[in-house]
């Protein structure tokens, strides 16, 4: 085999727990370091190379490989790879690096650099109008970590992410710029990690808002943030609409939207101005966020929009194609302007731009403005989401515009 064939069938058995091809490309005394988040685990001769390898391979009901980067010479191939696999209901990303030195055409050693796994998403297939519950619930289950890390990282903010917490920070004062998202813990752990996250946003002086799903857990951590000093700015719903054919949506035949590219540059600042109206948002907040906006015109996954009335700017909107689904994102409509339509037809002009791209449903986290109006036209709540605040000081009227509605 030469270093290309190795490779493959190296990935291809570790997906599959296929010991005999294992055997095939491993020399009789092989040996393998595992350097993993738990410390270091070495193994040799070949047998236990192979039930090492294969061993956690029998807790996984499906398990598909992704292959990144590789590098090969004569002696020795480096490959960058992720394990993507159903573990338990559940699915999770094993972000690998493997080091192969090589003798003649079989694998002689092993360095394994193996990340601690972390909450994944099925990402690749567009979600049919035909599919089964039992898919939808998993795929919305699973839906705050459709987002690739590896794929866009977003430079106006450090994310930190592990099995149990999903936090993101940019370093400024207001909580509506960090956001801590995705907890699962057990009960005795979690009072614990709590003082952490809070004692950690202490130390740097800066606030954040905390966002209770129904997939966290323990199951009673909303109360468990309020024992902790949170207070509760209220909820917003992951609502879903399965097929976007027959839209009977009304539009405002004078809106116009423009699809935002990176030479509209006054009506990308437009569109940023909208959305810091009616999200509230303070100088702080538009300045972390204008690189953010900038960048994202170039994002072929991300469609963004601003509607105008008769030439005027006075909606903003995004369409983020994620995980075979259409999200829609940010909707924001001037106050002066709102009973216009303007909503209404953002909501479909975008919906109609997916449909023609092949998508078939369409998500959106609506807050209580939004969500009144979206349900109106098939959209259904599939999941809820209290906010949570928390400031070194804390002011509660900062803390309720966490939240918008009327």
């Amino acid at each position: 085999m030469n270093g290309e064939e190795l490779t493959a069938t190296f990935l291809a058995a570790l997906a599959d727990g296929n010991e005999i091809a294992l055997a095939r490309i491993f020399t009789p005394d092989v040996t393998m370091r595992a350097w993993r988040w738990d410390g270091l685990h070495a193994y040799k001769p070949r047998e236990r190379v192979i039930r090492a390898l294969v061993e956690e391979r029998r807790g996984w009901t499906s398990a598909t490989v992704k292959r990144f980067l590789t590098a090969i010479t004569d002696e020795a191939i480096a490959v960058e790879f992720r394990i993507v696999a159903d573990d338990e209901g559940r699915t999770l990303e094993h972000n690998r690096m493997a080091m192969v030195k090589l003798a003649g055409d079989s694998i002689a050693s092993i360095d394994l650099y193996c990340a601690e796994p972390l909450p994944g998403a099925q990402r690749d297939a567009l979600v049919p109008a035909a599919a089964s519950k039992e898919q939808l619930d998993r795929i919305f289950a699973e839906y705050e970590h459709t987002t690739d890390v590896r794929k866009s990282l977003r430079s106006t903010m450090d994310e930190f992410m592990d099995a149990h917490i999903w936090r993101q920070w940019t370093g400024q004062v207001h909580p509506g710029t960090n956001t801590v998202v995705s907890a699962r813990w057990t009960d005795d752990e979690a009072d614990e990690r709590i003082d952490e996250v809070i004692d950690w946003h202490r130390e740097r002086g800066t606030g954040f808002e905390w966002l209770v799903g129904p997939w966290d857990t323990p199951r009673d951590l909303g109360a468990r943030l309020e024992r902790h000093g949170l207070l509760l700015a209220g909820d917003h719903a992951l609502m879903a609409r399965v097929g976007l054919s027959d839209l009977e949506i009304p539009v405002n035949p004078e809106v116009t939207l423009v699809q935002l590219g990176v030479d509209e540059r006054d009506l990308l600042e437009a569109a940023l101005q909208i959305t810091a109206v009616a999200f509230q948002w303070g100088p702080e907040q538009i300045e972390h966020q204008r690189p953010f906006w900038t960048r994202r015109t170039s994002d072929p996954e991300r469609l963004q929009y601003v509607a105008l009335l008769r030439g005027e700017p006075v909606g903003a909107a995004t369409v983020i194609l994620r995980a075979g689904t259409a999200y829609l994102g940010g909707a924001a409509t001037l106050p002066a302007h709102r009973g216009h339509h303007v909503y209404s037809t953002l909501l479909r002009k975008r919906m109609e731009a997916a449909h023609d791209l092949g998508y078939e449903v369409a998500v959106i986290h609506a807050g209580p403005m939004s969500r009144r109006v979206v349900e109106k036209y098939g959209f259904e709540a599939v999941g809820m989401f209290e906010v949570y605040g928390w400031m070194p000081v804390m002011d509660p009227t900062v803390i309720a515009t966490l939240v918008q509605d009327d």
